[in-house]
C-alpha cells in the first residue's frame, strides 16, 4: 500500500463526501454560521462606544452590576494602594535615609494630585480603576512644571488630569495619518499623540465637533488603562461585555418576579358570578369595596362567590435558577460568586478554595493597574523631584535603583484567620516567606509595622524600668530577665515536684506583699 492511499484512508468524511478537520467550523442546521470578524479597532470603534452606554446604564440602575464593579474596585485597588520606595545603597541594602525622604515628599503630593482638587491619590486610583472596568478606559494627563493658567496644589511641581474615555472620542479615525479611535500610532502601533476634546467642546456631541475642538496631547504625558482582548487592540472594551445579555435578563427577570409579588401581596379578591339566566343586561354596576380585617360582605346576588386571584408568588424557584445564572455571570466577570450573591453558605475548604483560585484574578488586575498608573505615575514623580531639587539623594545611592518601588495590595479576608496564621508561622519557621512578605499579603505596610513594633518595645522597656524603680522604693527586688520569665531557683523543678509555677504555693507574707 502506498503512501497516498494510506493517508487518503485517513481522512474523515462527512455524508456529503467531504473532508471534515475541525467539526465546530462546519455550519449545520444545528449550529449556526459564524460570521468573520473584521479588523479589531474596526469593531472596538464601532460597538465599544454602544457597550460602554450599556454597561454604566447597568450599573446606574442594577444592584447586582453595581455590586460586580465595586468587588473588583476593591480586590483590585482595596482603600489605596501604598508606594513604598525601595532604593537601595552600592552595598545592595535599602537606604533607610534616602527611602524616608522620598516617603515625606510623597506624603505631601498624594494629598491633593488631582487637579480640581477634590480626590486625594486614593480616591482617584478608585475612579481610574472603576472606569477602566466599567468603560474599557481610563486616561489621565500629566501636567509637569509650569502649566499655563494652572497653579499646582502642592509643592511637588506635578499633577494629573483624570479624563474619561468619552473624551477621547472613538469616532475619530484618519487612517492616512494613522489616526485610529481617536489615537496617533506609529508603524509598530505605539501610541504617539492622542487626541482629547476640548473645555469648550465637551458638552456637545462628536458629529458637531471640529478637529479644532480636540487638543493633542503626547504619550509621553499621557497615561493609558484600557482592557483589550487582543494584540495590537488599540482601545478598550468594558469588563461586562460578556455578561451585558444575561445580566439585562436576569434584571427582567427579577422586575417580573417583584411586580407578581406586589399583586399578591395586595390580595386582590373577584367575584365569579352565577349562570347567565340570573341576569340582566339593566343591572346595576357594583362599586369597588375596601377589604377590612374581620369583615363580611354580604353584598353578592344569587348564584354568586368570591374567588381569590393565587399568583403562587413569592415564586420558591426564584433563588436557585438566580443564583445558577450568577455563578455563569461570575466566571465572566472575573469575580467570586459569593462576593455578588452574598450566598455564603458551604464548608471552610469550599470559601477558601473560592478565595485561591479568585485571588489569582484579583492579582492579575492589580499587577495590571500598578504597571499602568502607579508605575507612571511615581516615575513622574522621582523625575520631578530630582530636577527640580526637592530632595537631595545621598552620594551612595545606587542610581539603577531610583525606580524601585513596592506596591500594596488589599487584604484577603480568610474565613478563618487562626488557620491562616498558623500556615503564615510555619511559612516563617521553614523560611520561605518572609515576614515582610506576610505583613504586605495582609494589606499592612512593613515599614509602619516595624517602627510600631520597635515603639511598643520600647514602651515595655520604659515599663518595665518605672516597675523596677518603684519596686526599689518599696524594698522589692525583682530579678527579671528582659521579654522572659523570672529565672527558677536553683535545685527546685516545678514539674518534678509537682507544683504549678503559675500558682501561688504557700501564706508567705513576702509573697502577699510583693504581689500587692
Amino acid at each position: 500500500m502506498t503512501a497516498k492511499s494510506t493517508m487518503a484512508k485517513s481522512v474523515i468524511l462527512d455524508r456529503y463526501g467531504k473532508p471534515v478537520n475541525y467539526e465546530a467550523a462546519k455550519t449545520t442546521r444545528f449550529r449556526r454560521k459564524r460570521i468573520r470578524q473584521p479588523n479589531k479597532n474596526l469593531v472596538v470603534q464601532t460597538e465599544g462606544p454602544q457597550l460602554t452606554v450599556i454597561a454604566r446604564q447597568l450599573e446606574e440602575d442594577y444592584d447586582i452590576v453595581k455590586g460586580i464593579l465595586d468587588c473588583l474596585v476593591n480586590k483590585t485597588v482595596g482603600a489605596g494602594i501604598r508606594s513604598v520606595p525601595q532604593l537601595r545603597d552600592q552595598n545592595g541594602d535599602l537606604h533607610i535615609e534616602a527611602n524616608a525622604m522620598i516617603l515625606d515628599r510623597w506624603e505631601q503630593f498624594i494629598r491633593f494630585p488631582e487637579v480640581t482638587g477634590t480626590f486625594s491619590h486614593y480616591e482617584a486610583q478608585r475612579m481610574m480603576c472603576r472606569g477602566w472596568l466599567r468603560d474599557g478606559d481610563s486616561f489621565a494627563q500629566l501636567l509637569i512644571g509650569r502649566v499655563p493658567k494652572y497653579r499646582h496644589l502642592t509643592d511637588v511641581q506635578l499633577s494629573y488630569e483624570m479624563i474619561e474615555s468619552d473624551d477621547i472620542p472613538m469616532q475619530f479615525t484618519d487612517e492616512p495619518k494613522r489616526i485610529y479611535s481617536g489615537i496617533q500610532v506609529d508603524a509598530w502601533f505605539r501610541p504617539r499623540v492622542y487626541y482629547a476634546t476640548k473645555d469648550t467642546a465637551i458638552l456637545r456631541s462628536f458629529a458637531s465637533m471640529a478637529e479644532s475642538d480636540l487638543k493633542k496631547i503626547f504619550a509621553d504625558k499621557m497615561i493609558h488603562i484600557r482592557k483589550s482582548l487582543r494584540v495590537k487592540q488599540i482601545r478598550g472594551v468594558t469588563a461586562l461585555h460578556s455578561i451585558i445579555n444575561r445580566m439585562e435578563d436576569i434584571k427582567d427577570y427579577d422586575d417580573s418576579e417583584r411586580i407578581a409579588a406586589r399583586i399578591a401581596a395586595d390580595n386582590a379578591f373577584f367575584v365569579r358570578k352565577g349562570t347567565p339566566d340570573l341576569y340582566s343586561d339593566d343591572g346595576e354596576e357594583r362599586d369597588d369595596f375596601l377589604m377590612e380585617a374581620g369583615m363580611v360582605y354580604t353584598g353578592l346576588n344569587p348564584g354568586e362567590e368570591i374567588g381569590n386571584m393565587d399568583t403562587k408568588r413569592p415564586n420558591p424557584q426564584l433563588l436557585p435558577f438566580r443564583n445558577g445564572q450568577l455563578r455563569a455571570a461570575a466566571a465572566g466577570a472575573e469575580v467570586g460568586y459569593s462576593t455578588i450573591s452574598r450566598d455564603y453558605n458551604g464548608t471552610y475548604s469550599a470559601q477558601r478554595q473560592e478565595l485561591v483560585e479568585q485571588s489569582v484574578g484579583y492579582d492579575v488586575m492589580h499587577m495590571i493597574f500598578c504597571r499602568n498608573f502607579c508605575d507612571k505615575i511615581h516615575k513622574a514623580f522621582m523625575d520631578v523631584e530630582i530636577l527640580t531639587g526637592g530632595f537631595q539623594l545621598p552620594p551612595d545611592v545606587d542610581e539603577t535603583t531610583l525606580y524601585d518601588v513596592q506596591y500594596s495590595r488589599p487584604p484577603i479576608a480568610w474565613p478563618d484567620p487562626s488557620k491562616e496564621g498558623k500556615a503564615f508561622e510555619s511559612f516563617d519557621a521553614l523560611q520561605v516567606k518572609s515576614r515582610t512578605q506576610i505583613i504586605q499579603q495582609l494589606g499592612g505596610d512593613p515599614v509602619q509595622v516595624r517602627k510600631q513594633r520597635l515603639q511598643e518595645k520600647l514602651d515595655d522597656l520604659e515599663d518595665r524600668a518605672k516597675l523596677m524603680e518603684r519596686a526599689a522604693e518599696l524594698g522589692i527586688t525583682l530579678s527579671m530577665e528582659e521579654g522572659g520569665e523570672p529565672p527558677a531557683e536553683e535545685g527546685l523543678d516545678p514539674d518534678e515536684e509537682g507544683l504549678d509555677p503559675d500558682e501561688n504555693q504557700g501564706d508567705d507574707p513576702d509573697d502577699d506583699e510583693a504581689n500587692s
